[in-house]
């Protein structure tokens, strides 16, 4: 009897620790804010699928997004307002995503970044599904606490090709086109370095600010205001 209880008290807590280990293992896989996979298991996954689309010569196209000005927003409505942006931009994706059966892979990258991996599927295929990812972000309603917020993405599209040697590469090749995106005024979609489609950026960035500046009056001491001047300084 003593035996039996022992080994009974001795499954049941190593079943208790399974069941946390999973539990933390869940939690670290998946980010609360935006209901997406995170990024330590984007690169697993990634790395998983990029070794089958090789081994299967099948095609694998990854899809990096980063959200334009995300840094701003916060500046200019508060953290609270970045965050919803987040969430309502990873929803806007995933009800894009739902509506087409292509079995993606979907993350947040960290920061502003999401990525989204499509197996068996060429860029080609996808341009439709992308373009309206795309269209979806530029022309959503971004909102918080009833204040409306513009919001642009900027994207990066490429494909498993004949010289990648690891996941990496992929990865380098879809943050460069992002980047490319960003350089060529940002709500851009580049596919391995051609620019397909880029609307009209709506910055909330002014394109213009004024400043007050004294002139003072060094004759005398102390120097004294004699006048002020207003400067307008515009940005391009």
């Amino acid at each position: 009897l003593v035996m039996a209880a022992l080994t009974d008290f001795f499954w049941s807590w190593q079943w208790q620790q399974f069941q946390t280990h999973q539990q933390l293992k869940d939690l670290a896989a998946y980010d609360k804010l935006t209901n997406a996979t995170t990024y330590q298991q984007d690169q697993a996954d990634i790395t998983a699928l990029f070794e089958k689309a090789q081994a299967d010569h099948q095609p694998l196209t990854l899809m990096a997004l980063d959200i334009d000005r995300l840094r701003k927003i916060n500046q200019e409505f508060g953290h609270l307002a970045g965050n919803a942006v987040l969430i309502q931009t990873a929803e806007t994706l995933l009800g894009v995503l739902k509506k087409h059966d292509l079995h993606e892979h979907f993350y947040r990258a960290g920061g502003e970044a999401f990525n989204v991996a499509f197996p068996n599927a060429s860029p080609d295929q996808l341009l439709p599904v992308i373009r309206e990812c795309f269209q979806a972000i530029h022309d959503g309603q971004f909102s918080y606490e009833g204040v409306a917020i513009p919001v642009t993405a900027s994207i990066g599209v490429t494909e498993v090709q004949v010289g990648d040697g690891v996941a990496d590469d992929l990865y380098k090749r879809a943050d460069d086109n992002v980047y490319a995106s960003k350089q060529r005024g940002r709500d851009t979609i580049t596919i391995d370095g051609a620019r397909v489609q880029a609307n009209e950026m709506r910055s909330i960035a002014p394109k213009y600010a004024f400043f007050a500046q004294p002139i003072m009056d060094a004759s005398v001491q102390p120097p004294q205001v004699w006048c002020n001047e207003l400067l307008l300084r515009t940005y391009d």
